[in-house]
């Protein structure tokens, strides 16, 4: 599907595909290269003048399995990819031609994949159990590979390049936020979530001074400024999931020379380039000596474009292979155990020290002027530049405004190193972006009227102060505050909001209003709002597979497919991830249809036998489970991290688990199947030994028998409850049942011929009823895992930290130490 980038026309449908997932083009043959999952395969099609595509070719179908990635290398002609279920990345000619497997080690989950040609570089991300983002070498050479990201990722999608820029953008689903950072590694910044709304964002591109990016869980693609998060608008709103994205623009793809490892004449042969000496991660510990050349362009940015490592200053090189042409402003910089002793313009050659000229750099050529107090020469075009070349600063003497240049622009800063320009909203923002970190010096740090300030000087809406949930990095918004909500909930019969100045609000949850200022009654949804009264589906497990019940038409779906034992299943409708387990392991994979087992995430396979029952915390992101194979009831993260065993004591084959996040508290039953009404806060169970349908309050109170009848219930296992009505796997009738929750009338069978039915859940977005992380964005100071309790606790907090298995909580209350250490 094509669009204009700024979404002044209608979406147009270039070809009919089955499943396409990621897409790239070359642009000066006008071809569109694009995976199909379904289809297994890499394919192509001409790019007609009208923008509408010929016939597809398929140029690569074998050995290709699950392909989430492609980027095309437009100057050398070759296509590389990432293939997740065979865990490499791989590449060929355009034609698929030449096809090679360039890196297979390390490798967990790669999906996306970007490629720099100009600089022979490739950068893709990895989302499986040690999230990160790479950068290689076009040519597979591991020396120069290097993980830039490693910290603060979880789920990195889409890759994408600003190939002016030098810099890396990237999606993580995970935390929803766009972040980029430079090829080097350093520089990383975030386009701020507060300025997007971004829900599950997957593929990303860059043009000019925006972003772009497809979105699944709103249907959505959007774009924004790329530096401030500024600007944000949707160019598509539509009932399809948007997979890859990309802008088809001639700017976009930067030509330049061919730089082969191995091509020998023969335009036959896969022509890889290497990158340049600068990026190599292996350099040699034993060498003291280190000689870079730099070429600055307009706007200050320092591309690395020659390298090398000597043991002594006798063996540098004399004349290094450098060529100025269109490069811009060059400078030298030696170091000397990893010191720089000496930098300075490069207009012709250098000459390398001798012994007595070890500290310092002669520097030749023609149209040049000699600094005051030393010998050296440097480039007239570098005289009232703004910036110091001399070391005595006598090139910026006698300037005037006349002859004087910036190199940054109007909307720039220059970092006081002048080897970087920085967007003037980055100046004084709290985070160092310049790598002498200058942008943060000499500021004064004030807060709007509408702001609170914490300790660490960052700013806050004033409506998080004292709101029960950590906003400042250092805690101090929650500190000497009197919360009124800690008592007696606020008066509030639902849910109380802490505001500024002690004072408090009453919400009312989904389905009801506030009546007066603290009770609230219950609304008919359908007059209110049409879209909630459309009916939900049915979300079963099914041994093999695990298919979608829908209630309107009745009609039933593949989701998962391949399962060797599927037993129980549960999703996060926010994220759009649907968990199982199956056999003795806990799988994960979006929402979708045909989910085959090479798209599918196994999070925990270790130590782990019969998994019946897992429920998930959709607020506060982690799972938990019952394993009857061991006696116990675990929790962990949504990706599996941080597991902890919860209960592993007075306990008898727990089967069942569901759990209340709003309430902080989990519940679990040992012979008996049940499901909690988070309205009502009522818990509904069946009992396939007395066939009976009961319910009860969350404190034990009030047992209502709905339904006990030999023949309607004969032998349940799962149950799920929504508005009004109760849901009901059945093994003796291979179907599934439902009857009214009140009354226990209204019986019927939804339906049959399904062989084994297990664990069954009701999908829709009124499920899951949202309410406040109280563990707030900085994970409530806990190093690991951050859990919700029932109550307040003698802190005040409506949480607890906790700790992963082989570790120990230490006696601040917040940090794990690990056993033994």
């Amino acid at each position: 599907m094509g669009m204009y980038t700024d979404g002044m026309s209608a979406p147009k449908p270039l070809l009919a595909v089955a499943n396409s997932i990621s897409i790239d083009y070359d642009f000066k043959n006008k071809m569109l290269y694009w995976s199909d999952v379904s289809l297994d395969a890499i394919l192509r099609a001409h790019i007609q003048d009208d923008y509408t595509l010929g016939n597809p070719e398929k140029i690569l179908d074998e050995h290709i399995e699950n392909v989430d990635g492609i980027s095309v290398d437009w100057i050398h002609g070759n296509i590389y990819w990432t293939d997740n279920n065979l865990r490499e990345i791989g590449v060929a000619m355009l034609n698929g031609s030449m096809r090679t497997t360039l890196v297979k080690t390390d490798l967990d989950e790669p999906r996306g994949i970007a490629v720099d040609p100009n600089d022979g570089l490739l950068f893709c991300s990895d989302w499986g159990k040690q999230p990160k983002i790479e950068r290689m070498s076009l040519d597979g050479d591991p020396t120069f590979r290097k993980t830039i990201v490693s910290d603060q990722t979880q789920w990195p999608n889409g890759v994408a390049l600003d190939l002016h820029a030098k810099r890396v953008y990237w999606t993580d689903a995970k935390f929803e936020w766009i972040s980029s950072i430079l090829y080097d590694g350093t520089g990383r910044r975030i386009v701020h979530e507060k300025s997007l709304k971004i829900d599950h964002p997957f593929s990303i591109a860059i043009y000019e001074d925006n972003v772009y990016w497809s979105d699944w869980k709103s249907y959505s693609v959007n774009f924004a400024n790329k530096m401030t998060g500024e600007d944000l608008k949707t160019i598509y709103n539509g009932p399809n999931t948007p997979y890859g994205v990309t802008v088809y623009h001639s700017l976009v793809q930067i030509q330049g020379s061919k730089r082969c490892v191995h091509q020998n004449g023969n335009s036959s042969q896969l022509c890889l380039p290497r990158p340049l000496e600068i990026y190599r991660s292996n350099e040699d510990p034993s060498s003291e000596y280190v000689i870079t050349v730099r070429a600055f362009n307009s706007y200050g940015i320092g591309q690395p474009i020659y390298k090398t490592a000597t043991t002594s200053a006798e063996a540098l090189p004399q004349k290094p292979e450098v060529t100025s042409a269109s490069l811009g402003k060059l400078k030298a910089i030696v170091a000397f155990k990893n010191k720089v002793i000496k930098q300075d313009t490069l207009p012709g050659y250098y000459d390398r020290p001798t012994f007595q000229q070890r500290q310092n750099l002669l520097l030749v050529g023609p149209n040049m002027f000699r600094c005051d107090n030393d010998s050296k020469c440097k480039d007239n075009s570098w005289k009232c530049d703004g910036d110091f070349d001399c070391i005595d600063h006598s090139d910026e003497m006698n300037c005037t405004t006349a002859n004087v240049t910036h190199r940054c622009r109007g909307t720039e800063w220059e970092c006081k190193s002048g080897e970087q320009c920085i967007h003037g909203s980055w100046k004084c923002d709290g985070e160092a972006d310049c790598p002498d970190g200058s942008d943060e010096e000499n500021c004064t740090f004030t807060c709007k009227p509408d702001q609170f300030q914490c300790a660490g000087k960052s700013c806050i809406h004033a409506s998080l102060r004292c709101d029960g949930s950590l906003d400042c990095t250092d805690g101090s918004d929650e500190t000497n505050c009197n919360n009124p909500c800690n008592m007696n909930n606020g008066g509030c019969v639902h849910t109380c909001i802490p505001l500024p100045n002690q004072k408090h609000r009453c919400e009312c949850l989904p389905g009801f209003r506030l009546v007066g200022n603290s009770s609230c009654e219950d609304i008919d949804e359908c007059l209110e709002d049409k879209h909630v009264c459309e009916r939900p589906s049915l979300i079963f497990a099914n041994r093999h597979d695990i298919r979608e019940l829908k209630l309107d038409s009745m009609q039933v779906a593949r989701m998962v497919e391949g399962s060797r034992s599927a037993i129980s299943v549960d999703y996060d409708f926010k994220n759009k991830m649907m968990y199982w387990s199956d056999s003795s392991t806990l799988r994960r994979a979006p929402i979708s249809y045909n989910i085959t087992p090479e798209m599918q995430e196994t999070i925990v396979s270790d130590d782990i036998k019969v998994p019946d029952g897992i429920a998930v915390d959709w607020i506060y992101g982690n799972i938990y489970w019952t394993d009857t194979g061991v006696n116990r009831i675990e929790v962990s993260k949504q990706d599996g991290t941080m597991r902890k065993t919860l209960i592993d004591s007075d306990i008898d084959e727990p089967r069942a688990i569901a759990v209340d996040p709003n309430e902080g508290q989990d519940n679990h039953l040992l012979s008996q199947i049940w499901y909690l009404d988070y309205l009502e806060k009522r818990v509904y169970w069946v009992d396939a030994k007395v066939h009976k349908v009961s319910s009860v309050d969350y404190d034990g109170k009030r047992l209502r028998n709905i339904l006990q009848n030999d023949n309607q219930v004969q032998s349940p296992f799962a149950i799920a409850v929504f508005e009004d009505d109760i849901f009901w796997t059945d093994w003796a009738s291979n179907s599934i049942k439902t009857i009214n929750k009140i009354s226990g009338k209204d019986y019927r069978q939804l339906a049959t011929g399904i062989s084994s039915p297990m664990d069954i859940h009701v999908y829709h977005e009124k499920v899951q009823i949202s309410g406040m992380n109280h563990c707030g964005q900085y994970n409530g100071q806990c190093s690991h895992l951050c859990l919700p309790i029932p109550t307040v606790n003698a802190k005040g907090k409506r949480y607890s930290c906790a700790c992963p298995n082989g570790f120990d909580l230490g006696g601040d209350g917040f940090k794990c130490i690990q056993v033994g250490k």
